[in-house]
């Protein structure tokens, strides 16, 4: 029933004056790169097939040419960027840029912003790409680009939801903070399927790879996917929950959540370092995108009891719902409506 529901729906959105556009032929090429390790992707290659886009690229020179990336000569090219950014955090800016600017607005809701939803993804992604590094974790099939991806796009499925089924949609999130429980189960309850379920099915019809349709299906639940696909699903869901502690954005998710419960927590193995590293490891991605987010958003004025109880461990086993921020960063300009 659930994703009888959600192909309904799916196809509602796909029909719908809010319908995904196709890809186009060079953005299918930079999603073929998201399968590749950094180190193998042919620089020249991606360079040429940014600089196609004039849009793209003017937004990229206008990322690498701001005081985050600190530079004192102005970047003139992709090139140049890469060499300024690295080829990594280029790449990954780049997906970002075109994902947002491909989906649709998010409409206001109460208690919920288009700026809480993407900066949640936002640290979601950076998040997810600090787990995939090969020097953390041993599943082949988990590539950081492509979690970068999944990261980024997980919530996805709520876009819909928000724009198709609006006052549902308000009426699940009013549900979860209510109820304390998952928003998940309150789109269950009330619309018979979830936002997951939904992105599957829509991205899939927008040609994104089946491994990333995958993630963003089953982060929720990692042991219900195939096993293929679990390890990705699993490091999502770890970055997911990591991520709302760390004050950025809003979820939706009207309850706490426990980073001993996740998937990757029953499953440590996942992860190459010692137990006493991986706590570090975590503490250091909480540090990355606290130090990220500042810059990018340096007007944005954070909570110093909260981010301090975070960094010294205390709180990093529960993630809290975080109160949304209106503030309009660098992020916020870039990607503004």
């Amino acid at each position: 029933m659930i994703r009888y529901t959600a192909k309904r729906i799916a196809l509602e959105v796909m029909e719908s004056d809010d319908a995904l556009p196709p890809l186009p032929a060079a953005s299918q090429r930079l999603l073929l790169m998201a399968r590749q390790p950094v180190d193998q992707i042919d620089i020249p290659s991606f360079s040429k097939i940014v600089e196609g886009d004039p849009a793209l690229t003017a937004k990229l020179l206008q990322l690498a040419n701001s005081s985050y990336f600190g530079t004192l000569k102005e970047i003139m090219s992709v090139r140049q960027a890469i060499m300024h950014m690295g080829l990594e955090e280029t790449i990954t800016s780049v997906y970002s840029i075109f994902f947002r600017e491909a989906l649709p607005e998010f409409p206001k809701l109460e208690g919920f912003s288009g700026k809480d939803y993407w900066d949640h993804c936002w640290a979601c992604a950076t998040a997810n790409r600090m787990l995939g590094h090969p020097v953390h974790q041993q599943m082949a099939q988990a590539i950081p680009c492509e979690l970068y991806i999944a990261g980024l796009l997980h919530g996805v499925g709520k876009i819909f939801l928000a724009i198709n089924r609006t006052e549902q949609f308000q009426q699940c999130l009013h549900d979860s903070r209510e109820h304390k429980q998952p928003l998940a189960q309150s789109e269950v309850n009330i619309i018979g399927t979830t936002d997951t379920e939904i992105a599957y099915y829509v991205l899939k019809n927008w040609n994104l790879p089946e491994h990333i349709c995958q993630t963003i299906r089953h982060y929720q639940a990692p042991s219900e996917a195939a096993k293929e696909y679990r390890g990705a699903a699993a490091l999502t869901q770890l970055a997911y929950y990591i991520t709302s502690t760390s004050g950025i954005g809003n979820n939706g998710d009207g309850c706490e959540y426990d980073v001993k419960q996740s998937y990757v927590a029953e499953n440590w193995a996942l992860l190459r370092t010692e137990k006493k590293h991986q706590e570090l490891l975590i503490k250091d991605i909480f540090a990355t995108l606290k130090k990220k987010f500042a810059l990018l958003n340096p007007e944005t004025e954070k909570d110093d009891n909260q981010t301090d109880a975070m960094m010294d461990g205390t709180e990093a086993a529960k993630i809290e719902t975080p109160k949304p921020k209106k503030e309009k960063g660098l992020l916020g300009r870039l990607f503004s409506w």
